[in-house]
């Protein structure tokens, strides 16, 4: 479980920064899937998609965070939005093909330590980041926990962008037999609770069902 967390550090140029789906709707070439409907995370799971609800596959997540000013770590396998002007949010969903992990190291997890690698993470995306672009860690929103039963390893870490808003990434880790898929939740700070209900849709995978 360890190993997940550090991969996601270490592999990621930068955090899913938050972005409302109006600011990248404006580009004809992009592919909208519009809910309700069921779409494919590149043949890795299916994702129902409810009304309200528009998806992105593999290419153009990967070139919509590059015009938002993120970099892809190309792990990326497509990303959902939240039609709502009430309540806008975003889901980046990712999948490592690292291998069977072994779950036997859930109660080794430490907390401290691996916020410690995000700080650190900090500090050299800053060093590079153009301006207006900086990220800075305020710590966990979930202490990770690992549900051996469902596969899934859940955190969330706050963290505030250049003009102090306040923000979140939740994340789904699902163990799969070849590696694992994450979904990042992208949301504000004040909007996480009902945000998160909001995301945890089934998504079925191969190897275990509802995610």
């Amino acid at each position: 479980m360890a190993w997940v967390l550090m991969y996601s550090i270490l592999s990621a140029s930068s955090l899913p920064v938050f972005a409302e789906n109006e600011n990248i709707t404006s580009s004809n070439e992009y592919e909208w899937v519009d809910g309700p409907n069921t779409v494919s995370l590149d043949g890795k799971a299916s994702l129902v998609l409810p009304a309200n609800y528009s998806f992105l596959g593999k290419t153009d997540t990967q070139r919509s965070m590059l015009e938002l000013g993120n970099q892809p770590n190309g792990n990326e396998i497509g990303s959902m939005y939240s039609n709502d002007p009430n309540g806008s949010w975003s889901v980046i969903f990712e999948y490592v093909q690292s291998g069977h992990i072994h779950d036997d190291d859930e109660n080794q997890l430490d907390a401290h330590e691996l916020l410690s690698n995000y700080m650190r993470w900090e500090v050299e995306h800053n060093r590079n980041a153009t301006e207006g672009n900086e990220l800075h860690v305020t710590g966990w929103e979930v202490i990770p926990d690992y549900n051996a039963s469902s596969h899934q390893l859940i955190y969330a870490l706050g963290f505030k962008d250049s003009y102090e808003q306040a923000l979140v990434n939740y994340n789904v880790n699902l163990l799969t037999r070849e590696g694992y898929i994450t979904a990042i939740l992208v949301t504000e700070k004040a909007n996480l609770e009902q945000s998160r209900e909001e995301f945890l849709l089934p998504l079925k995978t191969k190897e275990f069902g509802h995610f």
